[in-house]
């Protein structure tokens, strides 16, 4: 995965839509939205990657697209396409499930 700053979008398998950005450097992914905070590793193989982040709510205000949790780990496979990449995964230890859209912004620093 090329380091940088990606536009993350999402939706999860009730509908549920949202956004963020995620900053991909070496091994490291870390991120957020409105509400949350995404931080992890990821392991790549080629153009494929799976990512496992830990996702915080730091808005008490805010509602995850699976809900009102306050924290919750994603388990993701991911593949490279141009300048982006597509992923999908699940909630660990829960029914939830998301597909992603990823765009590449800027190089990370």
């Amino acid at each position: 995965m090329r380091d940088g700053i990606y536009q993350v979008l999402f939706t999860s398998n009730s509908g549920d839509e949202g956004q963020g950005l995620a900053v991909f450097k070496g091994s490291s992914v870390n991120g957020g939205d409105y509400g949350y905070t995404y931080t992890g590793e990821m392991q790549a193989s080629g153009e494929s990657f799976t990512v496992k982040l830990t996702v915080k709510r730091w808005n008490k205000q805010a509602k995850s697209i699976f809900g009102a949790l306050d924290e919750f780990v994603l388990n993701l496979k991911g593949q490279e396409k141009g300048d982006g990449f597509s992923a999908s995964g699940e909630v660990q230890g829960q029914s939830g499930q998301i597909q992603i859209q990823g765009t590449f912004i800027t190089p990370a620093a």
